[in-house]
C-alpha cells in the first residue's frame, strides 16, 4: 500500500540541532479531507478520505488496474466491459454482467477508496454497482437499490457535499422524481438520499460548476413533455431543492446534453440533442447566467445517441460529435466564429448510434471515439481518420458509455486544484513548500504559489509562481496571504496522480537580515573569502551583534569589515563583535574568511553559521550558512630514479621513497616492470620483508598511505643471473598508484649493469630531484661505493652548480670532506673492495632565486688508483615556487542612474615566480554596466588563452594598475547598491586568489515635499471633525518623514492619525510623530481628528487654527497645512448666577449679525426692564450684566421674572427664547 512520504532533511535537521533558530518556525499544513475540501476544483477532482485526505480524480476508466482504458457497453438483459490493451481492443476480450432489467449507462469511480475501481450502472429498475476488486469487478459482487419507475437509463458519480464521499444521481428513482443517494462511510442505501422533481430524464447526466460558486449543479434533460423543461438544480452548502433550479426549453425529446467550454470564454457551455428533431440547442454561458436569448440552434439532425466534445484537430477550439439516428455521426467544427451548419464533416458508419464518448483508445496520440450500436455491434473507430474501427459484438447497447475524460472545459488532460487563502496573520516570509504525492510514469502534479495583501484574491495580489518540491519560495513573495494551485496533468486516463499533502513554512518578515548562505569548496589549507551582508530591514538603529560558531572545530574563521579589511571587533564592551551602530534600512558589508587546516582530508566539510542579532532585543536575529567543503587533491610521488653496478649473479638494493602529497589516503599498488627477462626483483619494507598484497587485487601494495606528505620506506631488490656478462643492463620501472585511484601514478627508474669482477670501479648515487625555497640548502644524501677489486681512495669533485649557488661536499655528520691522501682533492677516504661510504650534498640557493629556477650539480666519485674510472650523481636542485597575489583597494562609491564610476585597482604578484593573473568578477545587477580595462584604458585579454582575462606575466613583488567601470542602469533609484567581487587568481595554483569588493549606490535626491490641503471649516459645538492629509515625497530618493501639529486654543482639542484612523506614535521619543521611511512618488494619507467645544462655559476662542509641520531627516526637506476650525455658534442665552440676589450677567450667542431684544417680565406679564433694545449684533458670543433693578433703578423684589430675548437677523428671520430666573434676599 502507499503510504504518505514524510520528506526528513537530514542537513537541516543537523543545523537545527547544532544552531537553533531563535524564533520557532511555523507551517500551514493541507493534509486532511477537510484541509482540501475547501478548495476550488471542478467536477472531476474532490477531496477523499482516501490516507486520511487526498485529491484524486472521481472517475475511472482503467477497471483492471493494467494501464489501460476500458470501454463499456449496455444490452437488454447484460453489462459487458471490454478490457483496453496496447493497441486498443480485442472484440472477444470482455467480461459480462447480468442484469435483471434493461441497463443504461456506465460510469466508474473508485467508491470506497480502496484502489479498485467501481462499475456504476443505472438499470431501469435499480442502481446496481458491481464492486471493484482486483483484476477488476466480477459477476456476483454487486450492490443493488431498488429504484420503483421502471423508466430510468442515466446515472453520474460526484462529491456534491463535499464530505470526501462519491454521491451518485440517477435520472428516475420513482413517478416524476429523479433521486441523489449520498455517500457516507458505511456505504449507500434506499434511506439517504434526496429526491428532485424530473418527469423523465434521459441518455445522461451532466454535473458542473455552471455558475462559478464552487459548488458543483446538476443538469437533467427532460425527453417526452414539451411543457416541462430541461433543468439546472444549482449546488448550494444547504445541498440541492426543487425551489433551487433553472429551466432551460429546448424542442421536444430532448435526448442527450454536453457542456463544455466551446468558444473558450471561461463559461461552461450546455449542448442539448433530440431523438425525434432535427436540431440541436446550444445555451452560451456568461457572466449572467442562461438565458434563451443567448442561445444557438444547429441543425445537426435526430441525435438518439447524444454527443461528445473534444477538440478533435487540436486547433484550440472544442469540437462537437454527434450520435446520430439512422444517420452516419457528424463533427460540427468549432472556430473562433463559433459554430455553422456549413463546417461539420461526416465520420464512423451508419448506425443507430445510442451514445458514445472519445479517447485516445489505442494510445497513439490521436483521438478516437466510441459509438453504442444499436443493434448487433458498437464501434471504436480510429483517428486521426476514423476510417478505421473495431466491431465490438453487443445485443442493443443502449447509452453504454457517455462520460468522455479530460477538463470539463477544455478536454486537457489536466485539472486545477487551487487551495483555499491562508492567513498569516501578518506579513509572513513564506520560506518553502514540500509536498507528499503520487506521480506514476506519464503524470505529474505541478504546483504554483500566490500571495497578497487582501484575503480574497483580488488585482493586488502577485502572479503565479512556480515552485518546486522542497524547494525555497522567493522572498519577494513576503505577504499576509498566500494561496497554492495544483495542475493535476496526465498523458492517459488510464494512469492518474494523487496529492496527499502540502506544506508550507513560513515566519514573520525579521527585521534584521543576514544573507547570502553559501555552498563552496577550497583546498586544504586554502583560505575561502565569502562575502555576506547584514541589513536592518526595521524602525530604529542599534547596535548589531555578529557571532559565529562552526562545526570543524580547528579551522580559522574570521570576520572581517568588506571596507576597512580589518577584523570585526566589539564596540559595546559585551565581549562580542559587532557592527557599531546599523540605521534603519542600512546594508553593511562584511567578509568571513575561513581557512582549514593543513591536515584536512578530501571531503571535509564545514557549517559556519553567522548570526547577527540586535543588542538591544537579542530575539530579533537572523543567520546565514556557509558550508565550505574540502576538494580532492591527489598526489604521489616515489623517488629517487637510482643506477648501480653489479656482479653477475648478485643482487643490488636500491632504497625508494613513497609518499602521499595529497588530502586523501588509500592503499598504494606497487609494480615492477624489468626490461631483461631474465633477471629478478623484490619488494622489501624498510625491515626487509616482502611486500604483500593487503587487498586482493594481485598487486603488493603499501597498506595506507597517510596524507599530507607521508612518506613510506621501500627497497626494490634488482638481482642478474649468473649467466649475467659484463656490460648487460637492466632498467627496471617501479610504479605506485592509488587503488581506489588507478588513474595517479608515478614511476621511479632504476638502471643495472653487470661489471667485471677484477676491475676498478667506483658507484655514487643516486641521481636525485629536490627542492628548496630561495636562500636555504638542500641536502641531498649519497652512497658511494666501491665495486673494484681494490681497495680505494675515491675523490669527491663537484661542478655545474650555477652562478650564486653554491654546493658542499659534506661526510654522513655533516662536516666537511677533507683530503685524507694529499693530492689536493676532498675524497671519502680509503674504501675497501665492495664497501660503500654514505655522504651528503648540500646545494644552497641563491637568495635571490625564483620560484621554479633549476640548479643542476653533478657530484663526480674519482678513483684515486685509475682516474678515469669514475661516476656521477645529477642533483637537480628547484626552488619552490610560493604562489600569493594581492587585489586592492575594496572600494565604495555612488553614482547617479546612467552614469558610470571608475574604481583603480592594484594587482600584485607576492610570490616568488613570474605569474599570469586572471581577473574575473562577481556579483553585481543585471542591469548594470561593468567591465574592466588596463591602466591605459584598454580592455584586458587573455594573454595565457585559458579564457579568462588577465594580466601579465606579473614579475614578482611586482604590481600592474588596472581600472573596473560600473554603469548604473538608467532605471536605478536611489538605495540601489550594486556588489561587485573582483577575484585576481594566480595562474600557478588556481586556488590561490585575492578579491576586492566594489560596491557601488545610487544617490538620490528629495525634489518636493508637501503636506496638504489647507483647510478653514464652520463647526458646531461638540462637533468631531477628521480632516484628511496627504504627505508626498518626490524625488529619487527615500526618506524619513515626521510630523508634529502646532496650535492651542481653550476648549478643543486634536490629535493625529494614520490613514487607518489610529494615533501616530513618536517611536523616539523626540516629540515629532513619525511617518516612517517614504519611497520616491509616494504619498501617504494621514488625518488631524479636531474636537470642537462642547459648551460656552470656559469659551475663550471661537476658533483653532493648527499648524502640521512635516520634515524629512535624510534630506532635510520641510512643509505644512494649516487646518482652520471655527465654532458657528447657535442661537442661545443664559444667566449666571441663576438665582441671584443683587447681580446677574447673561451670556448669548448669535449664528447671524442681527438686531437683538431682551425685555425682563414679572409673573404677571409686567415688563420690568428693557435691557436691550434692537442693539446690533455681530455674530459671536456676548456678556451683560445686570444689576436685578427695573427701568428705574428700583431693586426689584424677590420672585421668579421671565426674560425674553429675540433676534432679528439681518436676513430677515427672527427668533425668540423665553426663559426664567429668580432674584433672592
Amino acid at each position: 500500500m502507499i503510504t504518505k512520504v514524510n520528506h526528513l532533511i537530514n542537513k537541516l535537521l543537523l543545523f537545527i540541532f547544532l544552531f537553533p533558530p531563535s524564533i520557532s518556525g511555523l507551517t500551514w499544513v493541507e493534509t486532511t479531507q477537510e484541509d482540501f475540501a475547501d478548495g476550488v476544483y471542478e467536477r472531476n477532482l474532490y477531496a477523499s478520505h482516501r490516507y486520511g485526505g487526498t485529491v484524486e480524480f472521481a472517475h475511472r476508466f482503467d477497471l483492471n488496474n493494467d494501464g489501460y482504458l476500458e470501454v463499456f457497453t449496455s444490452s437488454w438483459d447484460n453489462l459487458r466491459v471490454f478490457w483496453g490493451q496496447s493497441d486498443g481492443f480485442d472484440p472477444g476480450n470482455y467480461r459480462e454482467f447480468s442484469v435483471s432489467s434493461r441497463s443504461g449507462n456506465s460510469i466508474s469511480s473508485d467508491l470506497n477508496c480502496n484502489g479498485y475501481p467501481e462499475l456504476i450502472t443505472k438499470t431501469s429498475s435499480h442502481l446496481l454497482i458491481h464492486w471493484g476488486q482486483p483484476g477488476g469487478p466480477v459477476p456476483g459482487n454487486s450492490f443493488s437499490i431498488s429504484t420503483p419507475w421502471t423508466v430510468g437509463e442515466a446515472s453520474y458519480t460526484a462529491d456534491l457535499n463535499k464530505d470526501g464521499w462519491l454521491d451518485i444521481i440517477v435520472d428516475r428513482y420513482n413517478y416524476s422524481v429523479s433521486a441523489i443517494f449520498w455517500g457516507d462511510s458505511s456505504g449507500y442505501s434506499e434511506s439517504n438520499r434526496t429526491e428532485l422533481p424530473m418527469y423523465v430524464g434521459c441518455q445522461n447526466i451532466e454535473v458542473g460548476d455552471f455558475n462559478n460558486d464552487n459548488w458543483l449543479d446538476i443538469l437533467f434533460c427532460e425527453r417526452d413533455l414539451s411543457w416541462l423543461h430541461n433543468r439546472i438544480y444549482w449546488g448550494s452548502p444547504s445541498g440541492y431543492s426543487a425551489s433551487n433550479q433553472q429551466a432551460l426549453p429546448t424542442a421536444y425529446g430532448v435526448h442527450g446534453t454536453s457542456v463544455a467550454d466551446l468558444n473558450n470564454d471561461g463559461y461552461l457551455d450546455l449542448v442539448f440533442t433530440h431523438w425525434d428533431s432535427n436540431v440541436t440547442y446550444i445555451y452560451w454561458g456568461s457572466s449572467s447566467g442562461y438565458s434563451q436569448t443567448n442561445m444557438q440552434i444547429l441543425n445537426s439532425g435526430p441525435a438518439y445517441g447524444g454527443s461528445a466534445c473534444a477538440d478533435i484537430n487540436e486547433d484550440g477550439y472544442i469540437d462537437i460529435l454527434f450520435f446520430r439516428s439512422n444517420a452516419i455521426p457528424i463533427i460540427y467544427w468549432g472556430n473562433e466564429t463559433g459554430f455553422s451548419d456549413g463546417n461539420t464533416t461526416t465520420v464512423g458508419i451508419c448506425d443507430v448510434s445510442t451514445g458514445g464518448c472519445i479517447a485516445d483508445f489505442n494510445y497513439d496520440s490521436h483521438l478516437d471515439f466510441l459509438l453504442n450500436g444499436y443493434y448487433s455491434y458498437s464501434y471504436v473507430h480510429w483517428g486521426p481518420d476514423f476510417n478505421g474501427y473495431v466491431s465490438l459484438p453487443v445485443s442493443c447497447d443502449h447509452h453504454g458509455m457517455f462520460f468522455e475524460p479530460g477538463n470539463v472545459y477544455t478536454r486537457e488532460y489536466k485539472e486545477d486544484y487551487i487551495s483555499s487563502v491562508f492567513d498569516g496573520g501578518e506579513i509572513q516570509l513564506w520560506l518553502n513548500i514540500s509536498w507528499d504525492d503520487s506521480i506514476p510514469s506519464g503524470t505529474d502534479i505541478i504546483i504554483s504559489v500566490r500571495t497578497g495583501e487582501t484575503s480574497s484574491p483580488d488585482s493586488t495580489w502577485r502572479e503565479w509562481v512556480p515552485v518546486s518540491n522542497g524547494g525555497i519560495i522567493p522572498d519577494s513573495l513576503a505577504s499576509r496571504y498566500i494561496q497554492y494551485k495544483a495542475i493535476f496533468t496526465y498523458t492517459t486516463p488510464a494512469i492518474l496522480p494523487y496529492l496527499w499533502e502540502v506544506r508550507i513554512e513560513y515566519g514573520a518578515i525579521n527585521q534584521l537580515l543576514v544573507e547570502p548562505d553559501y555552498i563552496d569548496s577550497t583546498g586544504t589549507g586554502q583560505m575561502k573569502t565569502y562575502s555576506i551582508y547584514v541589513e536592518n530591514q526595521g524602525t530604529t538603529e542599534d547596535i548589531v551583534e555578529i557571532t559565529k560558531q562552526w562545526t570543524e572545530l580547528n579551522w580559522d574563521v574570521r570576520i572581517r569589515d568588506a571596507i576597512s579589511g580589518d577584523t570585526l571587533i566589539d564596540h559595546n564592551g559585551n565581549g562580542i563583535p559587532d557592527i557599531d551602530t546599523l540605521f534603519p534600512n542600512e546594508t553593511r558589508y562584511l567578509f568571513v574568511d575561513i581557512t582549514p587546516t593543513d591536515s584536512c582530508f578530501a571531503g571535509t566539510t564545514d557549517t559556519t553559521v553567522i548570526k547577527a542579532y540586535f543588542a538591544s532585543d537579542t530575539a530579533t536575529s537572523d543567520t546565514c550558512f556557509i558550508i565550505t567543503k574540502i576538494i580532492m587533491d591527489i598526489s604521489l610521488i616515489i623517488d629517487p630514479d637510482q643506477s648501480g653496478n653489479i656482479l653477475p649473479g648478485e643482487s643490488i638494493n636500491y632504497s625508494l621513497d613513497i609518499t602521499n602529497y595529497g588530502n586523501i589516503k588509500d592503499v598504494v599498488d606497487v609494480t615492477v616492470t624489468q626490461s631483461s627477462p631474465s633477471w629478478s626483483y623484490d619488494l622489501l619494507d624498510s625491515t626487509g620483508i616482502s611486500l604483500v598484497d593487503h587487498n586482493g587485487n594481485w598487486a603488493v601494495d603499501i597498506d595506507t598511505l597517510e596524507p599530507f606528505g607521508t612518506s613510506c620506506g621501500i627497497v626494490a631488490q634488482i638481482s642478474s643471473p649468473a649467466s649475467a656478462n659484463p656490460g648487460d643492463v637492466d632498467t627496471a620501472l617501479v610504479l605506485v598508484r592509488f587503488t581506489g585511484y588507478p588513474d595517479t601514478v608515478d614511476t621511479a627508474t632504476l638502471i643495472t649493469t653487470v661489471i667485471s669482477p677484477d676491475s676498478t670501479l667506483v658507484l655514487i648515487d643516486p641521481d636525485q630531484t629536490g627542492y628548496v625555497d630561495a636562500g636555504l640548502t638542500k641536502v641531498y644524501n649519497l652512497t658511494v661505493r666501491n665495486l673494484g677489486s681494490l681497495d680505494d681512495v675515491i675523490d669527491i669533485i663537484s661542478n655545474g652548480t650555477s652562478p650564486g649557488w653554491s654546493c658542499s661536499l659534506l661526510d654522513s655528520s655533516g662536516n666537511p670532506l677533507t683530503d685524507t691522501d694529499g693530492d689536493s682533492k676532498v675524497d671519502v677516504g680509503l674504501v675497501p673492495s665492495g664497501g660503500s661510504v654514505l655522504m651528503k650534498a648540500g646545494i644552497t640557493s641563491s637568495i635571490a632565486a625564483q620560484g621554479g629556477d633549476i640548479d643542476s650539480t653533478v657530484i663526480w666519485a674519482v678513483s684515486s688508483i685509475d682516474t678515469s674510472v669514475k661516476d656521477n650523481a645529477h642533483l637537480v636542485t628547484i626552488v619552490n615556487s610560493s604562489v600569493a597575489v594581492l587585489i586592492e583597494p575594496d572600494s565604495a562609491d555612488s553614482v547617479s542612474p546612467g552614469d558610470t564610476v571608475s574604481y583603480n585597482l592594484a594587482v600584485t604578484n607576492l610570490g616568488n615566480s613570474p605569474d599570469v593573473i586572471d581577473i574575473t568578477s562577481s556579483g553585481g545587477n543585471a542591469d548594470w554596466y561593468f567591465e574592466i580595462l588596463d591602466e591605459n584604458g584598454l580592455p584586458l585579454e587573455d594573454t595565457d588563452s585559458d579564457g579568462k582575462l588577465d594580466v601579465g606575466p606579473v614579475l614578482p613583488n611586482s604590481s600592474v594598475n588596472i581600472r573596473a567601470r560600473v554603469g548604473a542602469s538608467d532605471s536605478a533609484v536611489a538605495g540601489d547598491t550594486d556588489i561587485r567581487v573582483v577575484y585576481a587568481t594566480s595562474s600557478n595554483n588556481e586556488n590561490i586568489y585575492d578579491t576586492a569588493m566594489l560596491i557601488t549606490y545610487i544617490t538620490g535626491s528629495v525634489t518636493l515635499f508637501l503636506i496638504d490641503p489647507d483647510y478653514s471649516e464652520r463647526l458646531e459645538f461638540g462637533m468631531v471633525k477628521d480632516y484628511a492629509l496627504w504627505v508626498v515625497l518626490e524625488g529619487t530618493a527615500r526618506d524619513y518623514v515626521e510630523v508634529y501639529p502646532a496650535g492651542a486654543s481653550g476648549g478643543w482639542t486634536y490629535e493625529l492619525l494614520n490613514s487607518g484612523l489610529s494615533p501616530l506614535i513618536d517611536n523616539n521619543s523626540n516629540g515629532m510623530f513619525d511617518i516612517g521611511w517614504m519611497e520616491p512618488n509616494d504619498t501617504v494619507g494621514l488625518y488631524i481628528r479636531v474636537n470642537a467645544p462642547t459648551g460656552m462655559v470656559g469659551l475663550d476662542s471661537l476658533s483653532l487654527k493648527v499648524v502640521i509641520n512635516g520634515e524629512t531627516e535624510v534630506y532635510s526637506k520641510e512643509d505644512s497645512a494649516v487646518v482652520y476650525s471655527y465654532i458657528v455658534p447657535a442661537l442661545e442665552i443664559h444667566n449666571y448666577a441663576s438665582p441671584f440676589m443683587d447681580r446677574t450677567t447673561f451670556r448669548f450667542s448669535l449664528p447671524e449679525a442681527g438686531k437683538v431684544y431682551l425685555n425682563v417680565y414679572n409673573r404677571l406679564g409686567e415688563r420690568v426692564r428693557v435691557l436691550l433694545s434692537g442693539k446690533h449684533y455681530q455674530r459671536g458670543i456676548y456678556k451683560l450684566p445686570w444689576d436685578g433693578r427695573n427701568d428705574y433703578s428700583k431693586p426689584l423684589a424677590p420672585a421668579v421674572y421671565y426674560y425674553v430675548f429675540r433676534l432679528k437677523r439681518d436676513s430677515g428671520r427672527e427668533d425668540k427664547i423665553i426663559k426664567k430666573t429668580a432674584i433672592v434676599r
